[in-house]
Formats: structure tokens, C-alpha cells, sequence
């Protein structure tokens, strides 16, 4: 029978990569030879925290097993090997008011915001679908305009390279807002699955501010008789 051990490297840096926990990808298997081609499976289980926008690649050593003792039998570990890299897809935003090109802005009848959400890690070839939604900072919840449409918008692309952007352009009538800014929300999919997701509220990059202005009359009464 034969073992497979299975590495991901880290591949801007040519190390072993370690996960969302701080723990070495490993993996293993075991098989045994029906002819002298074929192929194996190894699968590798990690937590993705903290690696989005890498590329991960795939090295992996054979041993052939008998009488308990393991010899090398090959090596693959090749870091510019397209078909054992992965990709851990990343999205980041910056949203701004189109007439202030800012993330400042003012309550009126009509603002357009556009959000440009940059990508890296995607697929070439391959469609995905961005869904947008503008949340009330003050209490997180979907953004609701004066007529009455959710702000909530979604645009399907396919991008050329594993790296760009893609603009997302609110339309909204802001007139009820009662809160002093908006966040936008971005989910990233593909096939009906989530890829990942940018839900930060604190995210200054990501908000749109409508600041208040409010007024104190202070005077002096004379009384006159």
C-alpha cells in the first residue's frame, strides 16, 4: 500500500501556510494500487480566517508501505503548478457619494452611491454574482428609503483574471434617514454558494456619511414697561 502526506504552502512566500487557527495545513491517505496508473484523493480541512486573497499550493510526498516500514516513492513540488494551487477569494469596498466623490454626502430626494468592490483570488472564466446592501450604522439594519425600496442591489460578472473590480451603484432617496450613516454590505457567490462576504460596520471605507446639523437660538428677553 502506498501513504500520501499533503503540505499547502503559502505561495508568495514558498512556506508552509497555517490557517485561521495558526495550525500547518496537513493532510494524509492511504491507498492501495489497482494498476500502475491512477489517482488518489487527499482532502485538506482548515479554517480560511485571516488567508483570504492568497494562493495556496499543494505539495505532496508518496511512501510506499510494507511490513510497517515507509519509503519515499515521489515527491510533487512544483510552487508555480497551476493545478495544486487554491485560491481563497477576498473582497474589499470603498463607497462614495457620485456628485461628492467622497464618503460624505447630504440628505436629499436623490443620491446615487457607488460602491467599487475589489476582488482578488476569483476564477478567470467562471461567473459570480455580487449582492449589495446598505445597512443603517446605528442598528444594523437594511436601509429602507423614503420610496420605500430596500437598498439592496445585485450585478452577475465574469472577470477576466483572478484579480479586479467590479462598481456597484446605489440609487436612493434618502429624505427619512435617521441615522447619520450608511454601511454597505457586499456577499460574494458563485452557483448559489457564498464565497465570501464584507459586513463590517465599523469599516470606515465602506460608509457613507450624512452628517446632521442642528441648530441652538440662544437670546436676551428685555421686559418693557
Amino acid at each position: 500500500s502506498y501513504k500520501i502526506n499533503g503540505t499547502l504552502m503559502n505561495k508568495s512566500t514558498g512556506e508552509a501556510a497555517v490557517d485561521g487557527d495558526g495550525k500547518p495545513i496537513t493532510a494524509s491517505g492511504v491507498f492501495t494500487a489497482g494498476s500502475a496508473t491512477g489517482t488518489a484523493t487527499v482532502t485538506f480541512t482548515f479554517n480560511t480566517n485571516g488567508m483570504a486573497g492568497g494562493a495556496y499550493v499543494a505539495f505532496e510526498e508518496v511512501y510506499e508501505t510494507t511490513g510497517g516500514k515507509e519509503t519515499l516513492w515521489g515527491t510533487h513540488m512544483d510552487l508555480n503548478d497551476e493545478a495544486q494551487t487554491v485560491y481563497v477569494p477576498s473582497i474589499s469596498t470603498n463607497l462614495i457619494d457620485e456628485d461628492s466623490q467622497t464618503n460624505y454626502t447630504y440628505i436629499r430626494d436623490n443620491v446615487k452611491a457607488h460602491d467599487l468592490v475589489t476582488y482578488e483570488g476569483l476564477i478567470a472564466g467562471k461567473t459570480y454574482k455580487l449582492t449589495g446592501t446598505l445597512v443603517e450604522k446605528s442598528t444594523g439594519k437594511t436601509f429602507v428609503d423614503a420610496n420605500g425600496k430596500t437598498a439592496t442591489i445585485t450585478q452577475t460578472f465574469t472577470p477576466d483574471s483572478d484579480s479586479g473590480s467590479v462598481d456597484m451603484v446605489f440609487d436612493i432617496n434618502p429624505s427619512n434617514l435617521k441615522t447619520s450613516a450608511l454601511v454597505a454590505f457586499e456577499t460574494l457567490s458563485c452557483n448559489g454558494e457564498q464565497v465570501t462576504i464584507e459586513n463590517d460596520l465599523d469599516n470606515e471605507q465602506q460608509t457613507l456619511h450624512f452628517p446632521i446639523l442642528g441648530t441652538t437660538a440662544k437670546g436676551k428677553v428685555v421686559m418693557r414697561r
